[in-house]
């Protein structure tokens, strides 16, 4: 079975839903059986909260001119921001223990030092999860966890050669070829599967998600997750200007999502949850 995260808290399929990256998105959407997929920030005073953005611009206009690592954590997580709340690591980690879904926490490049790292691990003696996966880690940090915590499931983020050209500085070198998240399959026990968009060399036009590649990945033991195209159209300030061509119509989305469906993967990370799950049910 194919487990569904839904990007961000996204649900755009759903008129008037409540506002991205919010506790009560995340809890909706565990409720309806999704798992989530959500990034962290830290506040000033050195706790975890969830959010995607550096800064609050996009929903808050009296801290437009603030980076949250600027705010304090009970500054941010006590106030409504259009009706909704950011939540703390800690809530939303409880909230993933209770459910049955698989999550998966965005640890960006850039939060990678020694002192964020050994931070992030504290919150987890609390909590201990299993149905957690920690993406888009580097070789350094994850061989660090693993002495901490053997059993936690870390993924590198995998890209084609093409998308690690161009946009590896743009993500503080998270990413790696398929080739050398195999030369490293002792540390990782996922794969997070990143196809930025189709554009290869040369004007050519490149797959990532393909059956060999998704061979060679299973013949190495690992676990699966594939990042929908749409993502690389909806995320804010895009890194690199990306817009996936898959993405374009939803004619050519949801063509896409079906091929991808049939690739078999663990999961998939999508703004269209629902979309997703009614197109598996009509696919079987």
């Amino acid at each position: 079975m194919i487990q569904i995260l839904s990007h961000r808290g996204l649900d755009p399929d759903k008129e008037n839903y409540f506002m991205e990256s919010s506790l009560e998105a995340f809890t909706d959407q565990l409720k309806r059986g999704f798992g989530l997929e959500f990034d962290i920030r830290i506040t000033k005073d050195k706790k975890i909260v969830v959010f995607h953005d550096k800064d609050l611009s996009r929903i808050d206009v009296e801290n437009v001119d603030k980076k949250i690592e600027d705010l304090f954590e009970q500054e941010i997580i006590t106030k409504k921001y259009n009706g909704c709340h950011i939540a703390s690591l800690s809530t939303l980690l409880q909230l993933i223990k209770n459910s049955n879904a698989l999550c998966a926490l965005h640890f960006k490049g850039e939060l990678q030092t020694q002192a964020n790292i050994d931070l992030l691990l504290k919150y987890f003696d609390d909590f201990n999860i299993n149905n957690l996966i920690i993406f888009d880690v580097k070789r350094d940090t994850s061989l660090y966890i693993k002495s901490k915590i053997d059993n936690i499931k870390l993924a590198p983020s995998v890209a084609h050669p093409y998308d690690i050209e161009r946009f590896n500085g743009f993500v503080d070198k998270t990413l790696i070829s398929i080739d050398e998240a195999i030369r490293d399959k002792d540390i990782y026990d996922w794969v997070w599967l990143d196809e930025w968009d189709r554009s290869d060399y040369n004007l050519g036009e490149k797959l990532l998600y393909k059956d060999e590649n998704i061979k060679k990945l299973r013949d190495a033991g690992f676990k699966i997750a594939i990042v929908s195209p749409e993502l690389h159209g909806t995320s804010p300030k895009l890194l690199g200007g990306e817009k996936h061509q898959d993405a374009e119509d939803t004619v050519k989305l949801e063509k896409r999502i079906k091929e991808i469906i049939s690739l078999f993967p663990d999961v998939i990370c999508t703004d269209y949850p629902d979309r997703n799950k009614l197109i598996m049910q009509n696919i079987h």
